[in-house]
């Protein structure tokens, strides 16, 4: 099946309402409401519940259609940029072969 996750974030009809569909051969579904109750827990061992769960292969295209619909809807904390860190990597293995370079007599 595929998913797709839309976020609606409007403070004047009540807040963040997420709404998930799915395709499938022709169809479309909607996932049934989940009211979200925060419970005290109360002893420090608990084995506790699940709020949601997920087939294991509609796992991935779940989760993947809820973080393509939180950057969709610009919830994002930040762009990852790993550039820095790349051009460090570069850096290194330029030395690294100019050392093998010159212990190899190239």
């Amino acid at each position: 099946m595929k998913y797709k996750l839309s976020i609606i974030n409007d403070p004047g009809m009540g807040g963040l309402r997420l709404y998930l569909t799915g395709e499938q051969a022709g169809s479309r579904y909607s996932a049934a409401p989940v009211d979200v109750v925060m419970e005290l827990i109360k002893e420090p061992y608990v084995s506790l519940e699940p709020f949601m769960k997920f087939g294991y292969y509609e796992s991935t295209n779940v989760l993947t259609a809820f973080s393509n619909g939180l950057i969709e809807a610009g919830f994002r904390d930040k762009v990852i940029n790993h550039t820095p860190e790349i051009e460090r990597l570069e850096k290194h293995l330029e030395d690294m072969r100019k050392i093998a370079f010159k212990k190899l007599g190239l």
